[in-house]
């Protein structure tokens, strides 16, 4: 009994599925990855091609400010200043460092944003891709760069 109400329901489960809300889709290149925004029925009024270029705008200035993988980004040039002087930084930068401490406070250091040696370790950061895991000791050696 159960299986033939089941049978007699998947049509009209299916016919579900198939109503979808008007949907605009955006997509680009940006950060070294791709990305898609989608906007559920969107105003008539949109500025469709607007608000394109402004996503990828906002998106090539987030590179330009924090990029690992770009080595003229703010944050790449940040990272190999030696110096132990005040360093000039934009607002922006300074706005995203104090929110990224913030959050490493509020989680008791779980969201660590001093983790790249571990990042490039395993192959994810601008060092590229690795072959092999790293050894124990290449961790242990990572670790005291981190936090």
């Amino acid at each position: 009994m159960a299986l033939r109400f089941l049978l007699l329901l998947l049509p009209v489960l299916a016919a579900c599925g198939e109503q979808r809300l008007p949907q605009l889709e955006l997509a680009g290149s940006a950060l070294g990855t791709t990305f898609k925004v989608a906007i559920v029925e969107p105003a008539a009024a949109l500025d469709s091609a607007g608000l394109e270029a402004e996503i990828a705008a906002t998106l090539a200035r987030v590179d330009e400010l924090a990029s690992t993988w770009r080595y003229d980004s703010e944050l790449s040039a940040f990272n190999r200043e030696q110096s132990l002087d005040w360093v000039a930084v934009s607002p922006e930068f300074c706005a995203a460092l104090a929110a990224a401490l913030e959050i490493s406070s509020l989680t008791d250091g779980a969201f660590d944003i001093t983790v790249g040696p571990l990042v490039n370790l395993w192959g994810f950061g601008p060092d590229g891709s690795v072959a092999e895991p790293p050894t124990d000791e290449a961790i242990a050696a990572a670790l005291v760069l981190v936090g």
